[in-house]
């Protein structure tokens, strides 16, 4: 796959991610592909090309690279890439490419990009690149020229998906939104606490891709290792059963958690012990709009290395214990308590991931807007 997401990458390395591939013989597989040239002036070549795309959507993502002719090894069967590539510069393509992909596939590509850059190596030639992830909005069908099947990407080559095929690939999507929207499945830490302590509070807030894909992660690899060397938040992060967990504590009164799931989910939790004492009947939440914003940066840095583009499933909770009544605590008044006593605030909105990684005060302002709302007033406050 691609390093980063296409936006991220100037045409300069574009152009060395390239050249390695080329310098590396890096054969194709299921994300990705080279080709030749681009012939779409007839119309078997305009099927073919939104072939490969949609093929590419319907499976894990991945790219296509026009300008690299591909060879084929005697011991390897996957094709190869020549030492020998690029094209002429085609004016005008990119708009007209944009054009097949809006008019002959149904439903419309949620995402993809498409970049053209000059070969370092090969003056007066350019690569043009095709790009796009996994859909979480498929299956999609090539619906122009007539075509009206769906394809999908093999090992190295499109392939037609039967009826079958496309039935599961719709369940998939059902499935992989419900275990987004339910995620995550238990609470162990919150029912361990209740074991020792009474009168828990509970704020948590989680994160997690709308493709949920229960192994997405695998922590043990060395880039993930560097990723949390380089991204700790109190102390370092741990293996749990889950994937890895960080923890701040201050007692069983005041304890904060961190989980990365390997579905790429997260979890940040804040427990804090109610004084009976202090005020009978309430609790005063304020909102830490610092903390929640820690959270969602390391969010935004860990979609971004994993090369996650999708969307987020974004919920957020305080959990209050039987008997008592929420209200905020703010800097000019507190708010009304939340009525009945024990009422619980929980809210859930679709977030686009290229959005947090781009301005993560975007989804916090989101998040905590929503948040003032549960307790009636229209706009969070300022952050101090």
């Amino acid at each position: 796959m691609m390093p980063r997401h296409p936006d991220q990458l100037s045409d300069e390395e574009l152009d060395s991610w390239v050249q390695k591939l080329v310098n590396d013989r890096h054969p194709e597989g299921p994300t990705l592909d080279y080709k030749q040239e681009l012939d779409i002036g007839k119309k078997s070549g305009k099927i073919e090309f939104v072939k490969d795309i949609t093929s590419f959507a319907n499976e894990l993502g991945g790219t296509l690279i026009y300008g690299v002719p591909e060879e084929r090894s005697s011991k390897q069967e996957a094709p190869i890439p020549s030492s020998t590539y690029g094209m002429d510069p085609q004016p005008g393509l990119i708009e007209t490419l944009e054009n097949l992909l809006s008019d002959a596939i149904s439903p419309l590509l949620p995402e993809y990009r498409l970049r053209s850059f000059p070969v370092s190596k090969f003056p007066g030639k350019n690569c043009y690149i095709v790009w796009t992830p996994e859909s979480w909005f498929g299956p999609h069908m090539v619906s122009g020229y007539e075509d009206n099947r769906y394809y999908r990407r093999g090992q190295y080559r499109t392939v037609r998906m039967s009826e079958r095929d496309v039935e599961e690939r719709y369940q998939r999507r059902a499935n992989l939104r419900l275990a987004a929207e339910s995620f995550p499945p238990s609470d162990g830490a919150m029912q361990l606490l209740n074991r020792y302590v009474r009168n828990v509070a509970k704020t948590t807030l989680i994160i997690t891709p709308l493709l949920s894909i229960p192994n997405r992660v695998e922590f043990a690899e060395s880039r993930i290792q560097d990723w949390l060397r380089d991204n700790t938040l109190w102390q370092s992060w741990i293996p749990s059963m889950y994937g890895v967990r960080t923890f701040e504590s201050h007692g069983v009164r005041d304890r904060a958690d961190v989980e990365i799931h390997r579905n790429g989910g997260l979890v940040a939790c804040h427990y804090t012990q109610i004084d009976d004492e202090s005020r009978p009947g309430s609790i005063a939440y304020e909102a830490e709009l610092t903390e929640l914003e820690e959270r969602i940066t390391i969010a935004a840095k860990f979609y971004r290395s994993i090369n996650y583009h999708g969307p987020l499933i974004v919920s957020f909770q305080i959990l209050c214990p039987d008997g008592y009544a929420l209200f905020l605590n703010r800097p000019n008044g507190r708010s009304i308590p939340l009525e009945p006593s024990g009422t619980d605030i929980k809210f859930q909105f679709e977030y686009p991931s290229s959005e947090l990684i781009s301005n993560t005060k975007s989804l916090l302002t989101s998040v905590a807007d929503r948040l003032y709302q549960a307790f009636g007033i229209w706009k969070s406050d300022p952050m101090r």
